[in-house]
């Protein structure tokens, strides 16, 4: 399966619509603050399966501040991260995913890419898509994962990390 991962639109539709529209995901994983440029997403994109947390600029939101799933095998823990203190540390976060038994933990709220591989859990923020690097990520699962950081710029999709584990 193909999984876009995004964060942090802050009403920058557009590039979540492009980020969409070049990697062709069989899912979206939205991880906050801007829930609702989803539904433009969704309304685009009607067959395409979109799972979100709720982030700080969320106001109102209806949708839960975590969520765990299972996908080809590999248990998926994604929040946005600012009831973990993120900007302080992943201490908090990474013994959250453990404790659920999480083989991958996704969180947004920096703005700053991040990606780290241990022999016990994958750790992935995709950036904000919605600053002006325009930053997400593309996960691909199956018997292997692959895990592709890619950026907007100029109009073009620039995949700059590309992991598989």
């Amino acid at each position: 399966m193909k999984i876009l991962v995004c964060s942090d639109s802050h009403g920058d539709v557009q590039a979540l619509l492009q980020a969409v529209a070049w990697s062709e995901p069989d899912m979206m994983l939205f991880l906050g603050d801007g829930e609702k440029d989803c539904a433009s997403v969704a309304a685009n994109y009607p067959a395409l399966l979109i799972r979100k947390v709720y982030g700080n600029c969320d106001f109102g939101s209806q949708e839960p501040a975590t969520d765990e799933f299972t996908e080809d095998g590999k248990r998926f823990f994604m929040t946005h991260g600012h009831k973990f203190s993120v900007k302080s540390g992943l201490g908090s976060l990474v013994r959250e995913a453990c404790a659920r038994c999480a083989d991958v933990v996704l969180f947004g709220h920096t703005h700053r890419p991040f990606y780290m591989n241990t022999d016990e859990l994958c750790i992935i923020n995709p950036g904000s898509i919605g600053a002006d690097t325009h930053d997400f990520g593309v996960m691909t699962t199956g018997r292997k994962m692959r895990y592709d950081a890619c950026s907007i710029g100029s109009g073009d999709i620039l995949p700059h990390i590309a992991e598989s584990y």
